[in-house]
């Protein structure tokens, strides 16, 4: 078994921090951009303006429409980039350790079927 010893430095601390969270970083990014333009061509952002509407209509009419529409889209449309991105970053994640245990697996020392 490998074992691993705490960094010593605080470099050797910021490079575990750096090679750790970048990756997933890049991951959440591209994949919560990429998410919202699938989102707005399968039409779940124009259903959730659609929803919005009838709801801002009921209580302030058209004009609250026209006042709080962007608002609205604003804020779906980042709810939804952060959303798909935190998805991307859990598959990103439980990618990683697949990977990293068939490794572990295939690389002991002992018979693989044993």
């Amino acid at each position: 078994m490998v074992t691993i010893s705490p960094p010593s430095s605080t470099g050797e601390k910021v490079a575990n921090f750096v090679i750790k969270w970048t990756p997933r970083a890049i991951v959440v990014t591209i994949g919560g951009y990429y998410g919202l333009g699938i989102a707005y061509e399968l039409g779940l952002m124009a259903l959730i303006d659609q929803v919005a509407i009838q709801a801002i209509k009921h209580v302030v009419g058209y004009a609250g429409i026209g006042a709080l529409m962007p608002t609205v889209q604003w804020y779906s449309a980042w709810g939804a980039r952060i959303a798909i991105g935190l998805g991307a970053g859990v598959i990103y994640d439980l990618a990683e350790k697949g990977i990293k245990a068939c490794w572990a697996r295939f690389t002991e020392n002992k018979p693989l079927f044993a």
